[in-house]
């Protein structure tokens, strides 16, 4: 069976074409995509369909890891202007099942299929078998999720928290949150744990504590993305 697969970020989407069987997945084909240049998913996936040849391919699945909620089907992405429907999927492009999940719940339904070299460990401590897990990932916002153990398989419960309110611990944070106040009407943690929120943390520093910058970092900054 011919399974799409995608991971719709906000600075880049991944689409890779897998022949599943019981005991083997295979990658028959991948593309990688700068999100930002595509008005719509679907115009992308199209274009993504054409390079594939897809006549070659019978594809009767198709599943999306969206960085942003789905409900009932429907994904609105949290840093692009795209909304991602799976009937609108489905009968579009002709595919039998088609199902959208936050990215973060792929994470977690991923972590069980990591081996030992996956991983790197910052502090050791003692696994519990039983135990909570939480799931962080910064990139272009910040993802989270907590995964349950549950019998034999895994719960995972997906969230925006990177949406919520930043809560600053000491003065040198506050001074952060009240610069950033300036130019946004709340400050939320993907503004301060994020690529963009490097960015926040570098004007920050530039413009409060008179540090020199680089001339090569300003001017990458003003003629790149940040």
């Amino acid at each position: 069976m011919l399974i799409l697969a995608g991971d719709i970020g906000g600075t880049k989407t991944i689409l890779r074409i897998c022949d599943c069987t019981e005991s083997n997945l295979e990658t028959l084909f991948e593309q990688t995509f700068p999100s930002q240049k595509f008005n719509s998913f679907y115009g992308l996936l199209n274009e993504f369909l054409i390079s594939a040849a897809r006549g070659k391919h019978h594809i009767s699945r198709i599943c999306m890891a969206v960085a942003g909620p789905v409900l009932n089907g429907h994904a609105k992405i949290t840093n692009l202007p795209w909304t991602i429907d799976e009937q609108t999927i489905k009968e579009d492009f002709n595919i039998e099942r088609v199902s959208l999940v936050n990215d973060f719940m792929a994470v977690g339904h991923g972590l069980s299929m990591l081996v030992d070299k996956d991983v790197c460990t910052l502090q050791q401590g003692t696994p519990d078998p039983n135990g909570v897990k939480t799931i962080l990932g910064a990139g272009t916002g910040l993802g989270m999720c907590i995964v349950l153990p549950e019998d034999n398989n895994s719960l995972v419960l997906p969230s925006e928290a990177g949406c919520s309110s930043f809560s600053p611990r000491d003065l040198f944070e506050a001074e952060l949150v009240k610069y950033l106040l300036k130019i946004k009407e709340q400050v939320v943690c993907e503004d301060i744990v994020s690529g963009a929120g490097l960015h926040n943390i570098y004007n920050f520093l530039r413009d409060t504590k008179n540090l020199p910058e680089n001339a090569t970092v300003e001017d990458a900054f003003k003629n790149k993305d940040p």
